[in-house]
C-alpha cells in the first residue's frame, strides 16, 4: 500500500492538470479587458469619493483595490469553468473561486496599501478594511463571473448541439452511401441501358408494346430500388425523393 507522500501523489497530479488546464483559458486579451476594467473602476471610485474630503493617497488605494481583484477574479471565472467542465455544480464552484479570489485579493491590497502608506491604522481598522474589502469584492465582481460561466456554459451546449448535428448528417450520409451502394449491386446499368435502346427501336418501328416494356423496366427498377431501401434503412426523403 502506499505510504507517505506517495498517497497524495494522484490528488498532486490531478491539481496540476487542473492548473494546467485553467492556465490554458487564460488569454492576454482576457486579462486585459479585467485590468482595464478594474483600473476604470478604481478611478471610477476615487472621482466618487473625491469630493468628500479623500486623502491624497486615495487614487492609489483605490488602484491598489481593483487592479489586484480584477486579475484574481479573471483568475477565479477561469478556475470555475474550468471545475464546472470537469463536473462541479455551478454554484458550488462559483461560492468557492469567488470566496478564494476576493481573499487573495485583500491580502494583496493589504501588502500593497501597506507599502505605499495608505493602510488603515490600527488592527481593528485593518479588520474593518479586510472585511469591507472582501464583501465589495464579492458584490463588485460576483456578477462579472457569473456572466462568464453562463457565456461559457452557453458556448458549450452550443458546440454540443452543432458537433451532434454534424455526427447525425454524417450517420446519415454513411447510411445513403451504403443503400446507394446497394441499389446500384442490384441495378445493372449496363442491362438497362440495353433494355432501353431495345424499347426506343420499340418505338421507333411503332410496335404496340413498346409501352408494355417501358412500364415493365420502370416496374423493375421501382423493385430494386424498394428492396434497397428496406435494405439499407433509408428513405426518399434522406435523398430529397
Amino acid at each position: 500500500m502506499p505510504t507517505g507522500l506517495a498517497v497524495f501523489a494522484p490528488y498532486a497530479r490531478a491539481a496540476a492538470e487542473f492548473v494546467r488546464s485553467t492556465l490554458h483559458t487564460v488569454t492576454w486579451r482576457l486579462l486585459l479587458a479585467a485590468q482595464a476594467f478594474g483600473g476604470t473602476l478604481g478611478l471610477f471610485r476615487y472621482l466618487e469619493a473625491r469630493g468628500h474630503g479623500a486623502s491624497p493617497h486615495l487614487l492609489a488605494a483605490r488602484l491598489c483595490h481593483e487592479v489586484p481583484a480584477a486579475l484574481f477574479m479573471t483568475l477565479a471565472a477561469c478556475a470555475a469553468n474550468e471545475a464546472v467542465v470537469r463536473g462541479w455544480p455551478v454554484r458550488r464552484a462559483f461560492a468557492l473561486a469567488l470566496a478564494c479570489a476576493a481573499a487573495a485579493s485583500v491580502l494583496v491590497q493589504m501588502q500593497l496599501g501597506s507599502w505605499l502608506g495608505a493602510e488603515p491604522a490600527g488592527s481593528r481598522a485593518r479588520l474593518a478594511f479586510a472585511l469591507a474589502s472582501f464583501v465589495g469584492a464579492c458584490l463588485y465582481w460576483g456578477m462579472a463571473i457569473l456572466v462568464f460561466l453562463n457565456r461559457r456554459s452557453a458556448a458549450r451546449m452550443l458546440a454540443g448541439v452543432r458537433n451532434a448535428e454534424l455526427e447525425r448528417m454524417r450517420l446519415e450520409r454513411r447510411v445513403i452511401d451504403s443503400s446507394l451502394a446497394s441499389a446500384e449491386a442490384q441495378i445493372d446499368p449496363p442491362l438497362v441501358l440495353k433494355r432501353l435502346a431495345h424499347i426506343r427501336g420499340l418505338y421507333d418501328t411503332g410496335r404496340p408494346d413498346a409501352d408494355e416494356q417501358l412500364e415493365a423496366l420502370i416496374a423493375d427498377l421501382r423493385d430494386k430500388v424498394a428492396r434497397a431501401r428496406a435494405d439499407g434503412g433509408w428513405s426518399g426523403s434522406a435523398l430529397g425523393a
